[in-house]
């Protein structure tokens, strides 16, 4: 199977010298993407006037970025070495809580057989929000981010992925409601290194 790679746009200059070596292979024109399923996650988070916080997380995907998730599920349209799609989070839990997260991106495929390069790069905006009637809180944000795929095949057409990445927020609120609700600043950064699956039709 053709494989992946996703990088961030300063190694983009990696990923062309890789396709000088197999600069004809191509990924068929549908590709379906599985980001997150298992990784480590270093989260900074700041809200307000509070103090930072970090997170790291080990094993399973979580949202502990509130603009962010890194269970997502993916379409990308591949045009000869273009990419250009996305991926999409949604959950709920226990009612009360939601996220949204969208997350567009533009890439270059480059190499093929059993390893190949894309890079890919693009934005990401999540919204998080809690409801408890009288009092709740929404939070959302704008992100900038990277990353750098391996996939590796696993069977035909099908292949595992896995790299670093980078999210890294550029404007965000936190809002509460209620008799004391007020609105503050809210900025996360994400460094990743995941695991995934992609294929292509």
């Amino acid at each position: 199977m053709r494989a992946l790679l996703r990088c961030t746009l300063a190694l983009s200059v990696v990923a062309s010298a890789a396709s000088a070596q197999d600069s004809s292979a191509t990924p068929r024109p549908n590709l379906v993407v599985v980001d997150g399923l298992a990784g480590v996650w270093l989260v900074h988070t700041k809200q307000g006037d509070a103090p930072a916080e970090d997170t790291t997380i080990v094993g399973s995907a979580s949202g502990a970025s509130e603009t962010s998730h890194p269970l997502r599920i993916g379409y990308h349209r591949a045009l000869d070495s273009l990419t250009v799609g996305g991926g999409v989070h949604y959950g709920t839990f226990s009612g009360n809580l939601s996220q949204l997260v969208l997350a567009p991106r533009v890439g270059a495929w480059f190499g093929g057989g059993g390893l190949a390069v894309w890079p890919r790069a693009g934005l990401t905006y999540g919204r998080t929000s809690a409801d408890f009637g009288a009092a709740g809180s929404t939070t959302s944000g704008l992100m900038v981010a990277a990353e750098l795929l391996f996939v590796a095949p696993l069977a035909p057409h099908v292949g595992l992925s896995f790299g670093p990445g980078v999210e890294l927020g550029v404007s965000g609120s936190h809002t509460t409601k209620g008799a004391n609700g007020r609105s503050e600043d809210y900025k996360s950064r994400v460094i990743n290194a995941q695991l995934g699956f992609v294929a292509d039709f």
